[in-house]
């Protein structure tokens, strides 16, 4: 198999395109990356339209022709609202999230009806140990070692 790095005349490494791109067997530009390019294009002219109509004044837009055209209060207020907007989402995300889950001190939240909770096997040299959940004494008892409590 070819390398995908080829040396130039000049000494100096030039990738192979054709085996550095190629997907599937397929080269060249797919239609996702045609529609991202059109997409970042239409947005950047989009965008300098939108700060050409905010600064330009109104009486050289009536002497363009252009008639009917939105209050320039809306160049302020809709990138304004666009902005309260995704905030109020993430605050309403994060206060849902916060309304439906326990409470960290709930007892479901360290274990349920599904839980596999036993003591660990003790595997042989080269296997693999069994799966099963780690029960919170056993955890604590690694951890921070024998307690008063546990006595």
């Amino acid at each position: 198999m070819a390398s995908p790095i080829e040396a130039r005349p000049d000494g100096l490494a030039a990738p192979n395109w054709e085996l550095a791109s190629a997907t599937n067997g397929r080269t060249g530009v797919n239609a996702r990356e045609v529609y991202g390019f059109v997409g970042w294009c239409s947005s950047a002219v989009v965008t300098v339209l939108w700060f050409l109509w905010a600064i330009t004044p109104d009486s050289w837009l009536v002497a363009v022709g252009v008639a009917y055209y939105p209050a320039k209060y809306w160049a302020i207020a809709l990138p304004c609202q666009l902005c309260v907007s995704v905030v109020l989402f993430y605050w309403m995300y994060d206060g849902l999230n916060r309304a439906f889950v326990l409470s960290p001190s709930h007892g479901a939240q360290i274990s349920d009806a599904f839980a596999n909770v036993g003591e660990p096997d003790k595997p042989s040299e080269r296997s693999i140990p069994s799966l099963v959940d780690l029960d919170m004494r056993h955890v604590c008892r690694v951890l921070y070692g024998k307690q008063q409590s546990d006595k």
